[in-house]
Order: structure tokens, then C-alpha cells, then sequence
């Protein structure tokens, strides 16, 4: 652009001849535009001269400046705009809290369809956003986990972390007693630098700091259905899970070691257990207080 023209047209002596030339150049277009928005807003006061100068030296430079004063309102529906969205990307990030009390179980949906079923008196959090990335739960308390297939899959506890893939187990973390229990799959249990991966009918438990491993026979957790099942297991490890529910003493008096039980006891009724495991193999039992004795038929 001819600077001789342009300083023709800043200080108003063009011709039209001349304006036809200039509004050839779409650098001068963009000067028509910029005139046009400042003659519609308010500006300081300027000399005229300066300014004349300083356009002089932006056109030198080959640069343009287009600076536009925004109506109030276009301002405050910005601004709400952003408010609006900080406002829903603060609580969409928000952790997702849910709580039981006691005698009062739950079951949840995650967003990747993995099912949770929380016990009572416990306490789950988890964030939806970048849930397909970022599969991690905190537990207080104890749920059991049915988990589809997808990324790595944490539960956070006090005592330690669970992760898995894609499996079905139970968490338990009091505070006091953190246990872990396998059914299908397998999982990988953390406690500071000690490591236990589980397969199925395995579980772990802390003790003096250390992950101790042990065998779970039950094919699901009994206070889901207030039962405890088991396929085609020996009887020993039946009895030690009729103990761990009743918080009993059990003693066996000449029974076949090798007996195995197929089925499920009640955990809430511990009369109707003990009829529920012994008639269908043959077995006597008596019940004392917090005492039972299993013996074979004579």
C-alpha cells in the first residue's frame, strides 16, 4: 500500500480516483473496518497529531490493531457463561459419596457397568469423570466387587490397595482387620512393600503387618445373602467358615476327613446351619452354649 495515499486519506485530501485505488488493498479494508468501530465507541481524548503519528508507524510495520469495546451486557453474559462453567466442571469432578448404616446394604452401578454391593456401615467414593482411565475406588469398611473387563481397577483402603482387571472379590477394612478375598480372577493386593496376588477360593488378611495367605471356600460372600455356599468342598474348610460366622468353637469326633459338602448354610441361624451341613452327610452334631461337637452316626 502506497504510503503517500494513505497519508493522503488521514489527512483528507484524496481524490476518488485515488480512494479507488487505495480500497484495492485489503490492508486499507482493514483500516475502513477499525475507523468504522471507533467512530461507534468512546476513546480518550487524544492528540490529533499523536495519533496520526501512531497509526503512521503501525501501517511502517505492517500491523494492525483491532480493538473493539465490548456492549455491558455481551461482558456479563461472558462472564456468567464462565462462572456457569467453572461451576459445573468443579461439581462434574466431584467425588461420588455413598454411605450405609448399620443392618443396611447397597448396591451400586459404576459407570463401566462393574456392579458393587456395599456391606454395612461402610463408606465408598469414587469420581465419574475419566472413570474408563482412572477406575479407582476409596473403601472404608467392607463390598463386594463384580468387575467388567477394561483398565486396572483399584480399591484404595486404610490398611492397603486392590487392583484388578477384571474379577469378582471382597474387601474388607475396618481399620483394625483388612482382608481380601478372591472368587474369580485374580487379584493383586498391596500393603506398603508387601505384594499377594490372589487366584479363586484364595484370600488374604493382615497380621503383624504381614499379608498372610489362606484358602475361602465360599463361591460369594454370606452377608450378601446371609448364607454361605459351597460347591463340592471338603468338610473341614466347611466347619472353619460355620466358625468364622458364629464365632464358635467346633470339635470333630471320628468323621471322614475326606467328606465333601455341596451346598449352603444360613448364617443367621446357627441351630438350622448345623442341620443344613450334617444331615445331608451322614453326621451328628450337639450344641453347648458356644461349643459344637460333629461326630459320625454310630
Amino acid at each position: 500500500m502506497k504510503q503517500e495515499l494513505l497519508d493522503k486519506w488521514l489527512n483528507g485530501e484524496i481524490s476518488p480516483s485515488e480512494m479507488e485505488e487505495l480500497k484495492q488493498n485489503p490492508v486499507f479494508l482493514e483500516y475502513l473496518k477499525i475507523d468504522a468501530v471507533v467512530k461507534q465507541i468512546e476513546t480518550p481524548s487524544q492528540d490529533a497529531s499523536e495519533g496520526l503519528k501512531e497509526l503512521k508507524e503501525e501501517n511502517s510495520q505492517h500491523q494492525i490493531s483491532r480493538v473493539i469495546k465490548l456492549p455491558l451486557y455481551i461482558k456479563v453474559v461472558a462472564a456468567a457463561a464462565i462462572i456457569l462453567f467453572i461451576g459445573y466442571f468443579y461439581v462434574s469432578s466431584l467425588p461420588e459419596n455413598y454411605n450405609t448404616r448399620l443392618a443396611q446394604t447397597q448396591l451400586l452401578k459404576l459407570p463401566d457397568g462393574s456392579s458393587v454391593m456395599l456391606n454395612e456401615d461402610s463408606h465408598l467414593s469414587f469420581r465419574k469423570t475419566n472413570w474408563d482411565d482412572n477406575r479407582t475406588i476409596t473403601l472404608e469398611g467392607e463390598a463386594y466387587f463384580e468387575v467388567e473387563e477394561g483398565t486396572v481397577f483399584n480399591v484404595l483402603t486404610t490398611n492397603g490397595k486392590v487392583s484388578v482387571l477384571g474379577t469378582k472379590f471382597n474387601v474388607y477394612d475396618s481399620g483394625n482387620y483388612f482382608e481380601v478375598v478372591c472368587f474369580e480372577g485374580l487379584v493383586g493386593v498391596t500393603q506398603l512393600d508387601n505384594y499377594v496376588e490372589l487366584s479363586p477360593g484364595n484370600k488374604v488378611y493382615l497380621k503383624n503387618g504381614m499379608l498372610i495367605p489362606d484358602k475361602k471356600f465360599t463361591t460369594q460372600p454370606g452377608w450378601i445373602t446371609n448364607e454361605s455356599t459351597f460347591k463340592n468342598v471338603q468338610i473341614l474348610a466347611v466347619l472353619d467358615e460355620l466358625k468364622s460366622v458364629y464365632s464358635i468353637n467346633v470339635i470333630t469326633e471320628n468323621i471322614d476327613v475326606d467328606l465333601r459338602y455341596t451346598g449352603s448354610f444360613t448364617n443367621r441361624d446357627l441351630d438350622a446351619a448345623l442341620q443344613t451341613i450334617t444331615l445331608p452327610l451322614g453326621l451328628n452334631y450337639t450344641l453347648e452354649s458356644k461349643n459344637v461337637t460333629i461326630s459320625a452316626k454310630d
